[in-house]
């Protein structure tokens, strides 16, 4: 995903003061065990643009997050 993608649906949200979780599913998880894995809670947003140290070729948004 780009972050102009990104833009685009979080300017549908409503309630701009919602949370932000992470969730990432299990390998083989399926339909019935859906909700089966960690929510990761959004703590930190770094950008790093083209050309900045270590990213000279392509930059990149990165999202963290830990599950407290």
């Amino acid at each position: 995903m780009n972050v102009e993608t990104l833009e685009e649906i979080l300017s549908k949200v409503k309630d701009k003061k919602l949370l932000v979780s992470i969730s990432v599913p299990y390998k083989g998880v399926d339909d019935e065990h859906h909700d089966e894995y960690p929510n990761y809670w959004l703590n930190s947003i770094f950008v790093h643009n083209k050309g900045d140290s270590g990213y000279e070729q392509n930059g990149e948004v990165q999202l963290w997050g830990s599950e407290e």
